[in-house]
């Protein structure tokens, strides 16, 4: 809770000017459904109660959220997700399974043409050279490809060899994550794997 007070103190108390970012990684935990059990216990509830306060203020505060979550209909069985899509004018929707789009199509998660979820079956991701995602402000939407080299790719890899490959660099090594990463992709240059 101590967390969520210095984010909200810095978000929106603090009258320095500066502009901040919040960002959310694995939301699926915070933003699931009303009636769930489990993860659903006080603290969570206090920190879901602050997502869905801060999505309504950023705008009002020179501040702005980033929530990522596997899957596109976390947002949509819970008032805080609801909350965050409403409040969200962009949204990046990566590759999807094909049953997924179809229950964005079937519950009106977007109000879009059947040729524009057609399109989102066709995302796609062709690992180590690009990833797709369907950018989409207001009611435009384009597929975009993003282009990454090896050493940013090593930065936010979700990859089990290579991430096993950084953790034993950094346990033989005893460095950071962020040097295991330079001492790998030296590796790879010198072994003629990376440009």
């Amino acid at each position: 809770m101590s967390i969520i007070q210095a984010a909200q103190h810095a978000m929106f108390i603090k009258k320095d000017g500066r502009r901040r970012l919040f960002i959310l990684d694995e939301a699926w935990e915070y933003i699931r459904p009303d009636n769930s059990s489990g993860a659903g216990n006080q603290s969570n509830q206090f920190f879901s109660s602050f997502l869905e306060a801060a999505w309504r203020r950023f705008r009002k505060t020179n501040c702005a959220g980033i929530c990522i979550t596997q899957s596109f209909e976390d947002y949509f069985t819970s008032s805080v997700g609801r909350a965050l899509t409403a409040n969200s004018p962009w949204k990046i929707i990566m590759k999807q399974e094909k049953e997924s789009i179809e229950a964005m199509k079937a519950n009106k998660y977007f109000s879009t043409s059947d040729a524009e979820y057609e399109r989102m079956k066709n995302i796609r991701t062709v690992k180590k050279v690009f990833s797709e995602m369907l950018v989409r402000f207001e009611n435009f939407q384009e597929i975009c490809r993003l282009y990454v080299d090896r050493k940013m790719e090593l930065c936010f890899t979700t990859d089990s060899a290579d991430r096993s490959k950084l953790w034993e660099i950094q346990s033989r090594e005893n460095c950071s994550y962020g040097e295991a990463i330079e001492i790998l992709y030296a590796q790879e240059v010198a072994a003629g794997l990376a440009a």
